[in-house]
């Protein structure tokens, strides 16, 4: 159980974390790093071999680019030589080509060997006639046959008179051909001047076959064109099946055809150059393009690295071995230092933060390291003195001091800024609180107000006179402003509404004042008819004067609120201080002044409903007088018709009397 503890003990310990996963890791570093040394001497070889490849393809179309322009310009003096000029002039006059050709033949041979001379010996001289026929082959002294089956460039030139270079097949295989007009003053195209170079030559002359080997493959659409190729590809037949629409044309000794895959092929004229790896052997296909850019073939360049791959291994082996030499002594060094520079003082560390852990602070940690543990040592005590400061801020906020400030605290300090926020938050509590009180206060004043003006109002609603005198003492008092009055509304005269002063004070004295103001006349005036408020701190000079003990004197601000209710105006409350009026006390103010209105207009109707009474009785009165006069005019009319009646009858029997007594 000891032996068992104690080995729990052990790899629980800093030294056992860090001293297994170093010697891993070590050991993984050094194994990689010989990995990747084999792998790049390898691949180094392998790489070297691309980059010899690469130069040697941008050599050869670099050399067949400068051989094609150098046989451009041979052809070109050529045709500006006065003896090939009078060559083709003869031919066109006599229409003889062994008289001409003898021309050309005997101003040329000197030349032509001073030529082959400098540039080697491979170099040929064609002169053709239009379209394409051969005019004379230098280097065999024939000419006559038409070249228009298989010479594309001489009909070109024939066609634009322009010179042209590049690669194209002849009869003789491939060359390098530059072809230059011969323009005549008088007599205007006569013909054409080919100089042409072995494009094989070229391959010779660019390849070292020393350090690399090539073959060129051509594509069997040229097979029909020569009878020396057909015979140079007899004798290669055996890759043919192979290389599927090439064949191999030319080969330099060392070439291995075996690593070369059909697949390996090119016939799309956007494909460029690919490199590709058969075993031992580095293979790059460079297409060949003739004069109008198509593909008449491909270069495959070949570089054998098996004997580098070998030299590699070889050297990896010693590399292994200078490995773990290193590995061991690197292992036993990096354990000393994991003990003594590493896990005992952080054994000593951790035992001071499993005493802080429990709630305890402790003393700073004493030290001479400059290194990574003396870094850890000074941060260490760093968190202790903030520890205690912030403990210290803490206990000076629950004491209620919450003006402390927190010295020397990083921006990143969580706890630091926690106990901040903290702080600030109680501050903001108690400012919340306070500025609730006042809000309270203001609601309760205002309130109160009210119910006090309410009550004003609801005793002397029957004399709005006695009323105003009460209200406007009660407002100056009550919003301890220096003066005030009440002006109402006099629209008797619906042509000259006016506003009448009612009732003023000023220091809580009545003032007997009689003052008539019209609509929109002054302050006061223009407040009744725009319906709205005016509060002015800046009051204009002579505009009014408070008179105390002390003498007159301009107040501070004015105050000017509408009496009115459901957008009618009944008049105007305006007050004047010698201090600012708050924004709430004009608020109560706007509100009593609605309360007032009210009053003033129940006031008003209650009056109309008094008139029209007064005059609905008048009117009934007038009315019943009215009706017993006719009662008794009825009455006598009623005596005057019996009166009738009765005379009537009296007048009917005296008539009859007399009738009778007439007829007796």
């Amino acid at each position: 159980k000891d032996s068992k503890s104690l080995l729990n003990k052990y790899k629980s310990s800093i030294f056992y974390k860090l001293t297994i996963p170093v010697v891993f890791l070590v050991t993984v570093i050094v194994f990689a790093n010989l990995f990747s040394k084999w792998k790049t001497l390898k691949g180094y070889t392998e790489e070297v071999a691309k980059i010899r490849v690469d130069n040697v393809s941008k050599q050869l179309f670099n050399e067949i680019e400068a051989t094609s322009r150098e046989a451009l310009t041979v052809a070109t003096i050529i045709t500006e030589m006065p003896s090939v000029q009078r060559a083709y002039s003869l031919y066109t006059q006599t229409n003889n080509i062994d008289t001409a050709t003898d021309v050309i033949e005997r101003n040329l041979s000197s030349i032509m060997n001073k030529v082959k001379a400098t540039n080697g010996s491979g170099i040929r001289l064609h002169f053709h006639l239009p379209p394409a026929i051969s005019f004379y082959r230098f280097w065999d002294k024939t000419g006559g046959d038409d070249l228009s089956f298989y010479r594309k460039m001489i009909l070109q030139i024939s066609q634009d008179h322009k010179p042209i270079r590049g690669i194209e097949v002849g009869k003789s295989g491939f060359m390098v051909r530059g072809i230059a007009p011969v323009i005549h003053f008088r007599n205007g195209y006569l013909g054409s001047v080919e100089a042409a170079f072995p494009l094989g030559d070229i391959f010779k002359k660019v390849i070292n076959t020393e350090t690399e080997n090539y073959a060129f493959y051509i594509s069997k659409d040229y097979l029909k064109i020569a009878s020396k190729i057909e015979k140079r590809i007899s004798s290669l037949d055996k890759n043919n099946k192979k290389t599927g629409e090439f064949v191999l044309y030319q080969e330099s000794d060392g070439f291995s055809s075996e690593s070369i895959l059909k697949e390996d092929f090119i016939i799309d004229n956007e494909t460029i150059q690919s490199t590709k790896k058969y075993g031992g052997l580095i293979n790059t296909m460079v297409p060949v393009f003739d004069f109008n850019n198509n593909v008449i073939g491909l270069v495959a360049i070949q570089i054998d690295v098996s004997e580098s791959n070998s030299e590699a291994e070889s050297m990896m082996f010693k590399y292994m071995i200078l490995g773990l030499v290193v590995l061991i002594l690197v292992l036993v060094l990096l354990s000393f230092l994991i003990r003594n520079v590493i896990a005992k003082p952080m054994t000593n560390l951790s035992e001071k933060i499993r005493i802080i852990s429990t709630g305890k602070l402790i003393d700073e940690i004493e030290h001479n390291s400059k290194d990574e543990m003396g870094v850890i040592y000074d941060a260490f005590n760093d968190m202790l003195k903030r520890m205690k400061m912030s403990t210290q801020f803490a206990d000076e906020i629950g004491s209620g001091n919450l003006n402390v400030e927190l010295q020397d605290f990083s921006k990143d300090d969580a706890l630091s800024l926690s106990l901040i926020q903290m702080r600030n938050n109680l501050i903001e509590a108690e400012k919340l609180e306070a500025k609730r009180k006042l809000e309270e206060e203001k609601r309760n004043w205002l309130n109160n107000g009210l119910t006090q003006f309410s009550d004003i109002m609801r005793k002397n609603s029957s004399d709005f006179t006695v009323l105003s005198e009460h209200i406007i003492t009660k407002l100056v008092e009550y919003l301890g402003v220096n003066q005030g009055g009440v002006f109402v509304i006099d629209d008797t005269d619906n042509q000259n509404i006016t506003l009448e002063l009612l009732s003023a004070v000023a220091y809580n004295r009545k003032k007997f004042l009689q003052k008539t103001i019209k609509i929109g006349e002054g302050l006061v005036g223009t407040c009744a008819i725009e319906k709205e408020t005016i509060y002015i701190k800046e009051v204009p000079k002579n505009y009014i004067n408070i008179t105390s003990g002390l003498g007159d004197s301009a107040p501070r601000s004015i105050l000017i609120v509408p009496l009115m209710i459901e957008d009618a105006v009944y008049g105007v409350i305006e007050l004047a201080s010698f201090k600012e009026i708050e924004d709430y006390q004009i608020e109560f103010v706007e509100k009593l002044g609605e309360s007032i209105a009210s009053t003033l207009s129940s006031s008003k109707v209650n009056e109309q409903t008094k008139l029209l009474l007064e005059q609905s009785q008048q009117q009934s009165e007038e009315l019943a007088a009215q009706e017993e006069e006719m009662r008794q005019n009825l009455e006598e009319m009623q005596a005057t018709q019996e009166e009738s009646s009765r005379r009537e009858a009296d007048l009917i029997k005296r008539i009859e009397k007399l009738e009778k007594e007439n007829k007796e």
